[in-house]
């Protein structure tokens, strides 16, 4: 029998949330309550650790619902909002508000500034247009809320790919692997689109589980797997993060929100 962090790791980076088809997957053995006392060694986790207690989350692609299941987890306080095209509402977490939507030109269907913390992970490098997804998230954010992207890194497009390999049940390595992607949005293009809808960048870098992390050094030597291929991302860091904040009333460094984000 497996033990320790080993059996936690059977799945890859989400890699084609939000508006498109993605393959099945085994449900994961991680979870997240274990990680309350130290939300750091994931990044999401951090993330979604620091939402005011009993505040609302909303998260765009939410797919099989598996994160929005940690994040449950977690903070089983929270009240959970999801929109996806092709989400299972059915797998999220019991009392979550789902919505079918097109992030890419439906407006979602709750109020201005009712929520604490948006989170959207590994949809962006599947759309061709950012425009209604991040006018959305700026006009859905409180004041003082917080919105996490999570996107391939641009060192995902010189990894080798694992297209046609066996043990790699279509893992996504390289970034073109999988073939819903349509291009690479670096987090400075995305700093940029949301420092003109108003938010303020709070943080950037690259996201990972440090548990899954040193996972690497033990099952970089055995046969191709998904756990092995998931340990790999997260040690040489496949993801990258992007955090933002929508300026409380009165914040000296306040900028008035752009008129399309508010339309």
């Amino acid at each position: 029998m497996e033990t320790g962090i080993l059996p936690w790791i059977d799945r890859g980076i989400p890699a084609d949330r939000g508006t498109v088809r993605r393959p099945s997957r085994r449900p994961s053995e991680m979870n997240w309550r274990y990680l309350r006392p130290w939300p750091w060694l994931d990044t999401r986790a951090g993330f979604v650790a620091a939402t005011p207690r009993g505040g609302c989350l909303l998260d765009l692609g939410s797919s099989d619902g598996e994160t929005l299941r940690h994040m449950a987890e977690l903070r089983p306080d929270l009240r959970f909002f999801a929109a996806d095209r092709a989400g299972r509402p059915d797998q999220y977490p019991p009392g979550c508000v789902f919505a079918r939507v097109d992030l890419e030109q439906d407006r979602l269907p709750w109020p201005d500034g009712s929520m604490d913390a948006i989170t959207c992970m590994h949809v962006v490098e599947h759309l061709r247009s950012l425009e209604n997804l991040l006018n959305e998230v700026a006009r859905l954010l409180r004041p003082g809320g917080r919105v996490y992207f999570e996107t391939p890194h641009p060192r995902s497009l010189s990894l080798p790919s694992l297209r046609g390999q066996q043990g790699t049940a279509a893992f996504t390595l390289n970034f073109y692997d999988d073939p819903t992607h349509h291009r690479l949005v670096p987090v400075e293009e995305l700093a940029q689109e949301v420092e003109r809808r108003g938010l303020a960048v709070t943080g950037r870098g690259i996201s990972r589980n440090w548990l899954f992390a040193l996972a690497h050094w033990v099952l970089r030597w055995g046969p191709p797997s998904r756990k092995r291929f998931t340990a790999q991302v997260h040690w040489v860091g496949w993801s990258a993060w992007l955090s933002a904040r929508k300026p409380e009333t009165g914040d000296a460094h306040a900028t008035p929100l752009a008129h399309s984000a508010a339309a």
